[in-house]
């Protein structure tokens, strides 16, 4: 490494945990710390547990190391303050009455893939259920909430609000009102594209200050996006230009070490639904494409932990790989699963379908064909996100001779 790369490049992966055990000490934490370099974390326990306590907190570094590195030099010192106040948050005392609580309280948007995962993670550790009260956004988005201090942060849980005598709701209007007293910034891009990105956290939370949106005048219906927490993206649906640079920021903004969302909401009365430009539209392949790589990393993560859950409960259950390609022709990116014949397997929405009867090389159809076909066939798994179904009987020889689709060669089976 060069001396310049030493002191104005990126931190090396051992630089930055020694670096971030430091900022918990200069915050107060005294709990003892361990770094695992192999896998690049932390394990944390209390002044009395061992390192390999059940109850010991592991903190993986990936994530927080990514960030860091895109950062620029001056702004690291604040995001390792950052990073320190999220791990804290669990550490905080809640006020014993609500009007003390209301004023730091705000809306918090997160992936409601992160939920599932976490859920997962918690059925396979053995652990409590997640009691964190959230509202879905669409039908990719949950909104919950966050009590936020200078130096610390947490989410509000069930028992919070039940020692408040509070309903979620009341909690939330009361968030909403302190967020929207916050000052931030709102940039209009080429008179087509209204864009926050004010790097406090919270330009994704303001996609639910509705009367704020409403002031954004759009042609057509306000269509949102929220690559991340810290990118609000707004334009309107007739706007072709507005829709354009939306998805080329979104598209960047999605690059986040941690993104929030990929698919379009419309703004229908006071609530926001999932949209999509309407087939033929110029643009639409550009935001299918977006959400297509978003939730093919969320099935990969998904399949890692549901294959772990079955291996701890003894569930005989073949979890199908959401998979991609590129169309050669019109380069278009497509994803895949395969059903097999004889096999009980959760399989991941996908835009195609490798149908593999038993013998023969297989047949590729699209999947809102196959689902029309073979419906009955097809069970949507009841608390799985992203969803899949599930499927054991394959489909008669006179359902595949419908469906068609393209023949697969021995080579491409």
């Amino acid at each position: 490494m060069g001396l310049l790369s030493q002191f104005f490049g990126p931190p090396s992966q051992d630089q930055f945990a020694k670096t971030i055990m430091r900022a918990f000490r200069d915050a107060g934490d005294s709990r003892k710390f361990v770094y695992e370099a192999d896998q690049f974390r932390l394990v944390v326990a209390g002044d009395e547990e061992s390192d390999d306590s059940p109850s010991a907190e592991v903190l993986n570094l990936h994530n927080f190391y990514a960030e860091h590195c895109n950062l620029l030099r001056g702004l690291r010192k604040e995001h390792l303050k950052q990073v320190v106040r999220g791990v804290l948050q669990g550490k905080i005392e809640m006020p014993d009455e609500f009007a003390h609580a209301a004023p730091d309280l705000r809306p918090r948007i997160w992936p409601r893939s992160m939920f599932a995962k976490l859920e997962l993670q918690q059925r396979i550790e053995g652990d409590n259920e997640v009691d964190v009260p959230r509202y879905l956004i669409g039908n990719n988005l949950s909104l919950g909430l966050v009590y936020d201090l200078p130096h610390s942060m947490r989410s509000i849980s069930g028992d919070d609000l039940k020692g408040w005598e509070i309903s979620w709701y009341e909690a939330m209007e009361a968030a909403k009102e302190a967020l929207s007293e916050l000052e931030f910034v709102v940039a209009k891009i080429g008179g087509h594209l209204y864009a926050s990105a004010s790097g406090d956290n919270y330009d994704a939370s303001r996609l639910i200050l509705i009367d704020f949106i409403r002031q954004m005048e759009v042609d057509g219906d306000h269509i949102a996006m929220i690559p991340n927490r810290d990118t609000l993206l707004v334009t309107g649906s007739n706007d072709d230009e507005g829709m354009a640079m939306m998805a080329e920021l979104a598209k960047k903004a999605l690059a986040d070490p941690r993104p929030l969302g990929a698919t379009p909401v419309r703004l229908h009365d006071d609530e926001w639904v999932d949209w999509m430009p309407p087939p033929g539209h110029p643009l639409r392949d550009k935001f299918r494409e977006l959400e297509r790589q978003f939730f093919y990393l969320e099935y990969a993560d998904q399949k890692e932990s549901l294959e772990q859950l079955y291996e701890k409960e003894g569930v005989d259950v073949f979890v199908a790989t959401c998979s991609a390609v590129r169309n050669q022709d019109t380069e278009e990116i497509f994803t895949y699963c395969v059903w097999s014949e004889g096999v009980n397997a959760l399989l991941p929405v996908c835009d195609k379908v490798i149908l593999g009867a038993n013998g023969q090389s297989g047949q590729m159809a699209d999947w809102d064909k196959v689902q029309a076909i073979t419906g009955k066939l097809l069970n949507e798994h009841e608390t799985l996100y992203p969803p899949r179904l599930q499927v054991s009987d394959f489909p008669t020889p006179a359902q595949l001779e419908l469906i068609g689709g393209e023949p697969l060669g021995a080579d491409q089976g």
